[in-house]
């Protein structure tokens, strides 16, 4: 009977341990599923971050295959030109970041003769024209008219644009070699096959990190904390030192890929206010921080009303603004520049 008794014991007691297991696995089950957690940075949210675990980010896109392939890549009605070589009165210009870095102007332009889009998704070169193929947006880049403007400048005769930015991006992804890292790779391949070399690699990102979308930022403390302002619709924004550390990341994966040209860092965090937090403060010092970084421009400097067209995303006239200081920028570089661009 006493033994009975201790098998019933034994099997309660297996029977609670297998159902507070099945419960946890149910409770972080909803946690991944769930769009949006409240686990602010407590120890919760720590312990969250410890075991990788994450909710699906539906607001995370592009995902899956698409990581790669996400961007314009209609080459409908385009020309076809050679790419030639990357050498002598030749730059060849790799753009990348989030919405401002993409096509996000309300007006189109033509590239002069002499500017070339290589597309990294097809591999081959084009006249170019907006919207640019690469990057994601239908609208114009400032790329372009950085790339008119240099040639017009006589800083370089022909000018060969490279462009993957993806809108809505944070720098955490572009670190991840699993995830916008695959671009890069992407980008390597390409250029390699082309035999292009790159000369200038341009990097214009910022309010998606300045203003951080709560769905994965709660979920991730080592990387974000909650922004002074606390009215924000978005109160989160990413550590300075985290910022810091994912752009190290993704220099070192250039460098890796064989991609060696100095890397352009322009402050680019203006969404609503003024920009200003730890963000903007490493964008800043990251010239100092990382080998090989070099200063770009202070696009937060511009006007809000004047050069945004929704107190975010670059208006025309912020787009032909930012494409002319980008150029001031590289024009210096190549020691035919007239003032900092800062």
């Amino acid at each position: 009977m006493e033994g009975h008794s201790h098998a019933v014991k034994k099997l309660v007691s297996v029977i609670l341990i297998a159902g507070f297991f099945v419960a946890g696995l149910f409770a972080l089950f909803l946690l991944w599923r769930g769009k949006v957690i409240e686990l602010g940075e407590g120890v919760l949210a720590s312990t969250v971050e410890a075991l990788v675990i994450r909710p699906l980010d539906r607001i995370r896109q592009p995902s899956g295959a698409s990581l790669i392939t996400s961007g314009n890549n209609d080459t409908r009605g385009r020309k076809v030109v050679p790419c030639g070589q990357s050498q002598g009165s030749t730059a060849v210009v790799v753009t990348f970041g989030q919405s401002n870095a993409a096509n996000i102007s309300p007006k189109r332009r033509q590239g002069v003769p002499g500017l070339i889009n290589f597309n990294f998704l097809d591999g081959k070169c084009y006249a170019a024209a907006d919207p640019l193929l690469g990057a994601s947006g239908e609208g114009g880049a400032l790329w372009t008219v950085l790339g008119n403007t240099l040639i017009a400048r006589g800083v370089f005769k022909r000018v060969i644009l490279v462009p993957l930015a993806i809108g809505g991006t944070s720098v955490n992804r572009w670190s991840d070699r699993n995830d916008l890292g695959r671009r890069l790779d992407r980008l390597a391949t390409s250029l390699r096959s082309a035999a292009l070399s790159p000369t200038h690699i341009l990097w214009q990102h910022g309010a998606a990190d300045h203003l951080a979308a709560p769905d994965y930022a709660r979920l991730r403390p080592s990387e974000f904390t909650r922004s002074l302002e606390t009215d924000r619709v978005k109160p989160y924004t990413m550590r300075e030192d985290a910022y810091r550390e994912h752009f190290r990341s993704i220099v070192a994966h250039l460098r890796e890929l064989g991609l060696q040209a100095s890397v352009f860092v322009s402050v680019s965090t203006v969404c609503g206010d003024d920009g200003s937090g730890p963000v903007a403060n490493a964008q800043a010092a990251l010239p100092k921080a990382v080998s090989g970084v070099r200063t770009g421009p202070n696009i937060n400097a511009f006007s809000l009303s004047d050069y945004h067209q929704d107190r975010c995303h670059l208006s025309d006239q912020g787009v032909v603004r930012a494409g002319q200081a980008w150029a001031e920028v590289l024009a210096l570089a190549a020691g035919n520049g007239t003032s900092n661009s800062r």
